[in-house]
């Protein structure tokens, strides 16, 4: 489940673009997955930033811990500018995760 909500535009450094909240919603049993898919994950991410798509992202722990462990995450949270978040509703950007 996605869920997109708009966010007031405010001057950063990336420029000044609108700013979406993509927030992801995991799967049961899905840390395994997301253990698999993590080194090219962060890969992915950290070109979105360098290409000033991205302003943050980052999981929801599913306890509230640094190191959550088998309690896994509940799923995760993304700011992405609008020129990034078009792309993406549109289909043409790789999967976040």
């Amino acid at each position: 489940m996605l869920a997109i909500q708009t966010l007031k535009s405010q001057p950063s450094p990336f420029g000044l673009f609108m700013y979406y909240a993509i927030m992801g919603q995991d799967v049961k049993n899905s840390l395994d997955k997301r253990k698999s898919a993590r080194t090219a994950h962060l890969d992915r991410l950290n070109e979105l930033v360098e290409q000033k798509r991205l302003l943050v992202a980052g999981p929801h722990p599913a306890i509230d811990s640094n190191g959550p462990g088998e309690a896994g995450f509940s799923g995760s949270l993304s700011l992405l500018n609008s020129i990034a978040q078009t792309r993406l509703k549109h289909g043409l950007m790789r999967t976040l995760i």
